[in-house]
C-alpha cells in the first residue's frame, strides 16, 4: 500500500482476513486496498465489516464516508457522519467529515459552523483547507447564479430562467435551497406551467417549511386556480409567522374579495397600504373596498 501497489496488496491482506477473521483491522485495510485499486463495491464490504467487528473504531467509518462521498451518495455518507459523531464528535476528522457532507449536501450553516470550529484546532489541515475552499467556491457561485436569474427573469425571459435553475438545483450545493426552488416556482408559474409552478414550490416547503415566500407563493397559485381553501390555508400559515408579510396580506386580500368577504380585505389592504404606502393600486384598492363595506353596511 505504501508504494501505491494496492492491487498486490490485496491479495496477502485477504489471506489476512481469512487467517484472523475478527481482526477488524484488517478488513479495514483490505477496504484501503481495495479503495485504492478501484474496487468500491468490495471495499464498502470490507469497511462494513470492519465496522461490524469494531463498532467503537473511528477508521472505518471515516473510510466509507470517503467512499460514499466520491460515489456522491450523501444520503449514506450522512448516515456514517451521525455514526461516527457518536463515536467522538470533537475527533478533527470527524468535524472534517461532517463539515464536507454538509457542504456537498447545501447544508452551507452547519458546514460553515465545523469550519469555525476547525480553525482553530487545525487551520492548515488539508481536509479543513478542503472545506474552506469549498465553501468559498459556493459563496461565489450562488450570487452569480442568482444575478443570471434575475437578470432573465427582468426581462421576462422566464424558460431562460427556469434552464439555469434546473441546471443548478440538481447541484449537492443548490439542491436543498429554498429560495431558488421558490425561484423555480415563481418562474414555472410566470410561464404559466402552473403544475411545474407548485411541484417546485411545494418541494422548497420540505426544506424550510416556514419559508414565507414559498407559503405566499403558493396562496397566490391556489388562489389564482380558484382554489380558496389551499390559498387561504397557506396564506394564513404566513401571517400566523409573520403578520405584516406585505406578499401575503395582498394574497388575503384578493382571496377576500374573490369570497366576497370585503371588511376582511379591506383590513388586509389598509394594512399594506401602512407598511408598505407605494404599492401600485393598493390605496384604489382601499377606496373601492370602503364604498362596498360601507354599502353593505
Amino acid at each position: 500500500l505504501a508504494l501505491g501497489q494496492a492491487e498486490a496488496a490485496i491479495t496477502p491482506l485477504r489471506r489476512v482476513v481469512e487467517l484472523l477473521p475478527e481482526l477488524a483491522a484488517g478488513y479495514n485495510q483490505l477496504g484501503v486496498a481495495y479503495y485504492r485499486a478501484g474496487h468500491q463495491a468490495e471495499a464498502e464490504t470490507a469497511f462494513k465489516q470492519a465496522h461490524q467487528l469494531d463498532p467503537l473504531d473511528l477508521e472505518p467509518c471515516l473510510n466509507l464516508i470517503d467512499l460514499y462521498r466520491g460515489q456522491r451518495h450523501f444520503g449514506e455518507a450522512r448516515t456514517m457522519v451521525e455514526v461516527a459523531s457518536s463515536i467522538n464528535a470533537n475527533h478533527v476528522e470527524v468535524q472534517i467529515a461532517t463539515g464536507l457532507v454538509n457542504a456537498e449536501m447545501g447544508n452551507f450553516g452547519e458546514a460553515r459552523h465545523s469550519l469555525t470550529k476547525l480553525e482553530g484546532v487545525a487551520p492548515t489541515h488539508p481536509g479543513v483547507t478542503a472545506l474552506r475552499s469549498l465553501l468559498n467556491d459556493q459563496a461565489n457561485q450562488i450570487p452569480d447564479l442568482i444575478s443570471q436569474v434575475e437578470t432573465a427573469q427582468a426581462a421576462g425571459n422566464w424558460p431562460q430562467a427556469i434552464t439555469l435553475l434546473k441546471a443548478a438545483l440538481p447541484q449537492p450545493s443548490h439542491q436543498a435551497d429554498p429560495a431558488l426552488w421558490n425561484s423555480l416556482g415563481v418562474s414555472h408559474f410566470h410561464a404559466g406551467q402552473i403544475t411545474e409552478a407548485e411541484t417546485a414550490l411545494t418541494h422548497g416547503l420540505k426544506f424550510d417549511p416556514n419559508n414565507l415566500d414559498l407559503l405566499s407563493n403558493l396562496a397566490n397559485l391556489y388562489l389564482q386556480q380558484e382554489q380558496f381553501d389551499q390559498a387561504t390555508a397557506y396564506v394564513n400559515k404566513a401571517l400566523r409567522i409573520d403578520p405584516n408579510h406585505i406578499e401575503a396580506l395582498i394574497v388575503l386580500g384578493h382571496c377576500c374579495i374573490r369570497l366576497n368577504v370585503f371588511d376582511t380585505a379591506l383590513t388586509a389592504f389598509r394594512r399594506v397600504a401602512e407598511l408598505a404606502p407605494g404599492t401600485e393600486g393598493v390605496d384604489l384598492l382601499v377606496t373601492e373596498l370602503e364604498s362596498m363595506v360601507a354599502v353593505s353596511v
